[in-house]
């Protein structure tokens, strides 16, 4: 399944869900050039297009290339995609989300603008990606309905020896987040007959579960 933009995915996944809940999904949101608010989809469609494969035996997989940090948090949201309060699990206080974002690149020597190399993912194991929208983080998918999550970080090499290791299964079709391919100091090939797109969000399956995320990793390997 591919959308034109990244807005109203949850939805679409949600009423799918219950009416093909054995039938899994992947795809993602269409890439967004300069002055962009809509991506192009081929073919062409209004919103989205739903192409279902009835023949051969598949899988699909996904990878979160993220590494834990043992801090969770709990969010206070303004939206479903927007909080400006957090608190640290399991007795912080509330505080600024910015100040605690900002203050944790810091740790880690990692660029105030640079929000791929450090992020957030929830219990499923499904990343968001944040940006600042005035006094709030902004993410690119929606929060969970508990407003949990845990604080995750990678390193442009480790990034780099993930990525390369899932791509280079042949007979795949590979989705990757835009903010995954700024992390990757060099070019990787992907494998034999595989193809590998990036996108500004995904769909994965988690848990046997579909959900759309940010900076994650999936494919659909013929076997």
């Amino acid at each position: 399944a591919l959308f034109n933009k990244g807005l109203g995915i949850e939805s679409f996944i949600r009423q799918y869900s219950q009416v093909m809940p054995e039938v899994p999904l992947i795809g993602g949101g269409a890439a967004l050039g300069n002055g962009q608010t809509i991506g192009e989809l081929i073919p062409e469609s209004e919103d989205l297009v739903l192409l279902a494969v009835a023949d051969g035996s598949y899988e699909l997989q996904s990878i979160n290339i993220y590494n834990k940090t043992n801090i969770s948090v709990e969010v206070k949201k303004q939206s479903p995609r927007q909080f400006e309060e957090l608190r640290v699990l399991p007795d912080g206080e509330w505080q600024n989300a910015l100040e605690f974002y900002f203050d944790q690149q810091k740790i880690r020597n990692i660029d105030e603008n640079n929000f791929e190399l450090m992020t957030f993912c929830d219990n499923h194991n499904r990343n968001i990606h944040c940006s600042i929208s005035g006094s709030f983080l902004k993410t690119g998918a929606n929060l969970p309905n508990d407003g949990i999550l845990q604080l995750v970080a990678t390193t442009n090499e480790d990034a780099q020896a993930k990525f390369a290791d899932f791509i280079i299964e042949g007979d795949s079709l590979i989705f990757g987040c835009a903010g995954v391919r700024s992390l990757l100091p060099q070019t990787c090939l992907a494998g034999k007959n595989s193809l590998c797109l990036f996108l500004f969000g995904e769909l994965v399956t988690q848990n046997e579960m579909p959900m759309f995320g940010n900076l994650m990793l999936a494919k659909f390997t013929k076997k």
